[in-house]
């Protein structure tokens, strides 16, 4: 790698050097992250305001990652120190907001709303085909299919999707580049619409003008929290941010990963289509090929070693979940693409996470994801690469941006 970018091991308990930020990084993430597995288990940054360690593989961060009484979440998920509440923090507070939720994304509940998911992808390919034959795929399907499943389930209306999209693209953008003032301008425009929303929904409720009470925003407004009160407007806003933002970036990056390496090997497309079991396989491979989310942050709790490596309390240590996602440890010939794989051996891959902060909306992820696709190999045969795809450059996250097509 280019000298600005990484240097020669010291000594066998000195940590490789290495930058995230750098242009190597971040233009071509998949090559210099496998010159980061083989630099080293733990690698550091000391360029950003505060060292920054990196952990390449899988073991290590699995075992980390499930004990957060060496690793906490409760000072961000990202390189800088923050105060994240509810389901971003640790227990006991992230147990409270993770039962509250959790009915309502277990694999029984997201199985209920299939139908929803086949209209919406019908709805789409539809809109998209209906006077072309061409398009872009990241920009006409994977864009709006997921924000439309989730906004929908949150009770936004169909009018506000193309708006909710554009915020959770300027939340994920603004994290990755440490552009606060950007991330708050939008977090307070999706506040601003839920606090709306919860203030009707809370009055319809109290006025039994409302007999729907199952659905996700109502369980919201009339849970009771542990203290015995209902839960404060901010720590509700808190969680639906959590939950449009988590649901829409996955799933996006998901579908525009795993079309794209379809689209650019014919036969495992062909084969995607002929045996529709392969769908899962390769939605699978996908995750553990191309992660939506690269990597995220813990603060160190207490002074670790690992590997050797001496790391201090209160330091922030990234799992690099792209990483540990090739490690050969796990899985054979890691940096191909393949669709013969066990699929228990692919679900090994970390691109949900580990441990009690494994992705909430893992099992909705994967299900709508599979039920679009499955919808896009049936409704386009003829569906070809029409162009180079665009993969994002930014630090911790991954997926196509721009995925140009034709069909016949």
């Amino acid at each position: 790698m280019g000298t600005n970018c990484s240097a020669q091991t010291p000594s066998a308990v000195e940590p490789v050097e290495f930058n995230p930020f750098c242009e190597e990084a971040i233009s071509d993430p998949i090559a210099y992250q496998r010159w980061m597995r083989q630099a080293g288990e733990v690698l550091v940054y000391r360029g950003h305001k505060h060292p920054l360690y990196a952990l390449t593989r899988h073991a290590d961060i699995r075992a980390l990652w499930q004990d957060p009484t060496s690793a906490t979440a409760n000072y961000g998920q990202m390189p800088e120190f923050t105060q994240e509440p509810g389901l971003r923090n640790d227990p006991p507070e992230h147990t409270i907001f993770r039962n509250l939720v959790n009915p309502y994304f277990s694999i029984a509940a997201v199985k209920r709303m299939t139908g929803v998911y086949e209209t919406t992808a019908n709805r789409l390919i539809d809109k998209m085909t209906a006077d072309r034959s061409e398009a872009d795929f990241c920009a006409d399907f994977c864009a709006q299919y997921p924000i439309s499943v989730a906004a929908g389930t949150l009770g936004v209306d169909a009018s506000r999707y193309d708006d909710f999209h554009s915020w959770a693209s300027e939340i994920s953008n603004g994290n990755s580049t440490f552009d606060m003032a950007r991330v708050e301008a939008a977090k307070s425009q999706i506040f601003d619409y839920f606090r709306t929303l919860l203030a009707v929904r809370r009055q319809r409720l109290a006025d039994a003008t409302d007999n729907e009470r199952e659905d996700l925003l109502a369980h919201l407004v009339l849970a009771v929290h542990p203290e015995g009160r209902p839960f404060h407007d901010d720590e509700l806003l808190q969680l639906l941010l959590l939950l449009l933002i988590g649901a829409t970036d996955t799933t996006a990056g998901l579908l525009g990963g795993c079309m794209t390496r379809l689209l650019q090997e014919p036969d495992l497309l062909q084969a995607a289509r002929n045996q529709p079991e392969l769908g899962e396989i390769a939605l699978e491979e996908s995750l553990r090929f191309d992660p939506p989310v690269m990597a995220t942050w813990r603060t160190t709790a207490k002074p670790l070693t690992i590997a050797g490596v001496d790391i201090p309390a209160g330091v922030k240590i990234a799992g690099y979940y792209a990483c540990a996602n090739r490690d050969p440890a796990i899985f054979d010939d890691p940096d191909t693409f393949r669709l013969d794989r066990p699929l228990s051996t692919i679900k090994r891959h970390m691109a949900f996470g580990f441990g009690i902060h494994h992705c909430l909306g893992s099992h909705l992820a994967r299900l709508d994801a599979r039920v679009a696709l499955q919808v896009v190999l049936n409704r386009l045969p003829k569906l070809r690469l029409n162009g180079k795809p665009q993969f994002r450059v930014l630090p911790f996250l991954r997926g196509a941006v721009s995925l140009p097509v034709r069909w016949d």
